[in-house]
């Protein structure tokens, strides 16, 4: 993550998940990495990306489908 919107996250990863139906947050300790949160929806995770504002998007399979964006409260 690159982005504005969470600066809390800065150099952190996002992994949309398949299998585990959830977004993952990864952060980054030199070389090492470990899962520091995980968003779960119930619906398979197709797709993440980080818009030019810092926000990022998370698209859900089917059947529900939804494009959800993160925002800062």
């Amino acid at each position: 993550y690159k982005g504005s919107e969470f600066p809390k996250w800065q150099d952190n990863a996002f992994i949309g998940g398949l299998r585990s139906k959830a977004l993952i947050r990864i952060k980054f300790n030199g070389v090492k990495a470990k899962e520091e949160e995980r968003f779960e929806w119930g619906s398979r995770v197709r797709e993440v990306e980080v818009s030019e504002d810092g926000s990022i998007w998370v698209l859900e399979d089917p059947p529900r489908g939804r494009l959800i964006q993160f925002v800062r409260p």
